[in-house]
């Protein structure tokens, strides 16, 4: 799905959205799969380890570069059953139904994604990302993960030693610590 989100903040601080709203997507998870809800920064989600969706936060701007909306992609595997994710996929992806075995009521999940997405955008539009770190952290899968970060030609490769109070990934590498604001997480070991 797409949400038009219409948030006060500055241009800058749209990519937090994607962590914000995964907040929500956890949190309305962990009602159809207590326990099995994890968060890969910066924008994958998990259930038992595996890749069950993704959020993406596109800022739509006007001619002044001024912030008109967000459009918040948001996209779950709920009801995808184990034969239909193909086989290349079959160690990294999953749905909430193969995860536990049960379908969910898509309707009753929206509802409750679409009130953790009110409730948490409005708390970080009001008080900063910061105000959300700490419920993004419970579900937090990669403290203390050897991770390799690639950014366009760029390769960090360290320890995860948490999150920023501004969504910013922190590592620990050879050269010290480092803030990593955007890039694609490999983990070691992730799918063994």
């Amino acid at each position: 799905m797409t949400v038009i989100l219409r948030p006060r903040i500055p241009l800058p601080e749209v990519p937090q959205l994607s962590l914000v709203a995964g907040v929500a997507v956890a949190e309305a998870l962990q009602v159809v799969a207590p326990g099995l809800v994890a968060l890969k920064w910066p924008n994958d989600i998990w259930l038992k380890g595996l890749k069950a969706g993704g959020i993406i936060a596109e800022a739509v701007s006007d001619a002044s570069h001024g912030l008109l909306c967000v459009l918040l992609g948001i996209g779950l595997n709920l009801n995808l059953a184990a034969h239909d994710i193909p086989g290349e996929l079959r160690d990294k992806a999953t749905s909430v139904l193969v995860a536990t075995g049960r379908e969910v009521d898509r309707v009753n999940f929206a509802a409750s994604l679409f009130k953790q997405l009110d409730l948490h955008c409005g708390t970080a539009e009001a008080n900063g990302f910061g105000a959300v770190r700490s419920t993004y952290e419970r579900y937090f899968a990669l403290s203390g993960r050897q991770v390799k970060v690639i950014d366009r030609t760029t390769i960090t490769c360290g320890v995860v030693r948490g999150i920023d109070y501004d969504g910013a990934l922190l590592l620990e590498t050879a050269e010290g610590s480092t803030r990593i604001l955007t890039g694609d997480v490999s983990i070691e070991g992730a799918y063994d």
